[in-house]
């Protein structure tokens, strides 16, 4: 079981990995080396984005007009495997320009097509150029600033793309995965997180947002202020909530159902303060979120109980810890070794 596999359009946008490409050094090289040996199946596509990079470091020989339309046209129209193949070619000096060209226009397409696709309009070319994509790993969190002096705390195994200004009538970001958001009232700009099928709007206000892209249920829990959450829902219907202080929103996907419910206010955003938490989670959600936390790969063995209902906290608490005391309540051994966990259930 490997949760760990990222696509081309992950390394492309990590920041880090691309000026390593650049200007590797004996620190970065050692990192990535053993980032890659403890995440081996994503090899082909770490070698393929490392490729592309690249290929845009040529010299400056510019091809004629028509070579370059015809390379234009080839990638517009959506080969891929025709676009990596150029960049593989890369040691023929006649195809140093259409590599060059053809990743240009790969890493060009995947910027518009991942941030805010479905607004492309004639703010394109402004859109990509100011674009930013703020990429957490598994068992990293990082805190951004927005160019309006909002914040966001980012969780690990997440995402948050945006402009690194914003325009002068809206403030946009898109999230997947979770983040705490602490937002300057604006009332003339609202402040949008995009979630796919949800979407929350605010003028100033702080909240948390879990909503990860392979999971069933996605949660919204407003702390201050004023929330405006719009559900997408079938026959191109929208339901609107308004959210007070103290509630949250919980939205399965596969139902196409939300509910609002109730909760603590300080219980929000405690990730943020190092509190690992579970509320009457399954053993699958806490498999994911300690995977997240730690970065690790967890395989279960033995026969796992469905109807594991955990509820606890833990206060920045080791892996082995936290293992030790689920086992005494879920009745499981563990093992760890590096990356790797294993969990074992006792019969009954």
């Amino acid at each position: 079981m490997n949760k760990n596999n990222y696509d081309i359009d992950y390394f492309l946008q990590n920041e880090a990995f691309v000026m390593w490409v650049k200007r590797p050094d004996s620190e970065s090289n050692l990192f990535w080396k053993e980032w890659l040996h403890s995440h081996p199946t994503n090899k082909d596509a770490f070698l393929q984005a490392k490729e592309l990079i690249l290929a845009m470091n040529f010299e400056k020989s510019e091809p004629s007009e028509s070579d370059f339309n015809e390379v234009l046209q080839k990638v517009l129209q959506g080969n891929e495997s025709r676009v990596i193949s150029m960049s593989e070619k890369v040691r023929s000096n006649q195809w140093k320009w259409t590599a060059r060209v053809a990743a240009s226009l790969t890493l060009l397409m995947i910027a518009s097509y991942v941030f805010f696709y479905n607004e492309m309009d004639s703010k394109n070319e402004a859109i990509v150029e100011n674009a930013i994509a703020k990429i957490n790993p598994y068992g990293r969190k990082s805190k951004l600033a927005f160019s309006d002096g909002s914040t966001a705390t980012l969780n690990a195994g997440s995402s948050l793309r945006y402009l690194s200004k914003f325009d002068s009538d809206l403030r946009e970001v898109e999230l997947e995965g979770e983040a705490f958001f602490e937002v300057n009232r604006d009332v003339q700009r609202p402040f949008v997180v995009r979630l796919g099928e949800l979407s929350a709007t605010v003028l100033g206000t702080s909240f948390n947002i879990e909503a990860h892209r392979n999971e069933t249920i996605s949660r919204i829990q407003l702390k201050t202020g004023k929330l405006k959450v719009e559900v997408s829902g079938t026959a191109n219907t929208t339901e609107t909530y308004i959210l007070v202080p103290g509630q949250k929103l919980v939205y399965d996907k596969r139902k196409k159902q939300a509910e609002l419910s109730t909760m603590a206010t300080e219980d929000m955003g405690l990730w943020t303060e190092g509190v690992l938490v579970f509320e009457y989670d399954d053993f699958e959600t806490i498999t994911k979120k300690l995977e997240r936390w730690f970065d690790v790969e967890i395989s279960p063995e033995g026969l796992v109980n469905d109807n594991i209902s955990f509820s606890t906290r833990y206060r920045n608490e080791s892996l082995n810890n936290i293992l030790i005391s689920m086992g005494f309540a879920l009745n499981f051994d563990h093992e760890i070794n590096e990356k790797s966990v294993k969990i074992n259930f006792k019969k009954q």
